[in-house]
């Protein structure tokens, strides 16, 4: 398995990501979702927007359940996007 994964990896792989661009295009996204809200029809919940309180909830329930000793950042990128690391 780890000399598959050797073999597809690439320095494109291990490159750092850049979360502000992953942001921007996001709201972008965002707008455009929303004038398909008013042109068409408003609900698509193939995937639906994250309630803060309850996704905070299970992921605090997670780490518990895990014995993480890190704490864990959760920031959501948009409504439907979540990222999850290390403090």
């Amino acid at each position: 398995m780890f000399k598959v994964w050797e073999k597809i990896d690439s320095s494109e792989l291990s490159k750092p990501n850049n979360w502000a661009l992953l942001k921007f295009s996001l709201r972008i996204k965002k707008i455009f979702r929303l004038n398909d809200v008013f042109a068409k029809n408003p609900k698509n919940f193939k995937f639906p927007p994250f309630k803060k309180e309850e996704t905070l909830f299970k992921i605090s329930k997670l780490v518990k359940i895990l014995r993480l000793k890190d704490e864990l950042k959760c920031e959501f990128l948009s409504d439907r996007t979540l990222l999850i690391k290390k403090k």
